[in-house]
């Protein structure tokens, strides 16, 4: 009864992560649209400054409770697979909030032409990472997850 409990609570968290994470995709497109208003600007100085520490709980939270837990209930090769992709997309995404974080500390508003180049791309990058990370984690780990449940 425990572990089932543990995958409940873990299946709540999981989905309302992915639900505010909505929101934060939504800033992402904000920035990218308004890149040239310094209100633009500001929004993307909160948003590095909060986004690599909601990254790493939310990525910390998945790896050591919520893959643990699709593990103990759904124990095969092909759930291990997936985990082990899951893990490896959160090393690549947080690889590109780093880029993010080592371009915003060195520019200033407003952005000269190669600046925006680099920010615009590394926002998309991770906006779309993000995006299709979240999708594919719905499809397969909230799948098993909620199989598991019943």
């Amino acid at each position: 009864m425990e572990n089932d409990e543990k995958l409940l609570v873990s299946l709540n968290k999981f989905t309302n992560y992915h639900k505010t994470s909505i929101k934060f995709l939504d800033t992402l497109k904000k920035i990218i649209d308004g890149i040239d208003d310094e209100k633009a600007w500001f929004l993307l100085k909160t948003f590095e400054e909060t986004s690599k520490t909601s990254i790493m709980e939310h990525f910390e939270f998945e790896e050591r409770i919520v893959f643990p837990a699709v593990l103990m209930a759904h124990s095969s090769l092909k759930s291990i697979e997936i985990v082990m992709d899951k893990v490896k997309h959160h090393g690549m995404i947080t690889e590109k909030v780093e880029q993010l974080q080592a371009i915003v500390s060195e520019a200033s508003f407003p952005l000269d032409d190669e600046k925006k180049k680099k920010l615009i791309a590394v926002l998309e990058s991770i906006r779309d990472m993000l995006s299709k990370h979240m999708k594919n984690e719905d499809e397969t780990i909230l799948k098993i997850m909620k199989q598991s449940k019943t």
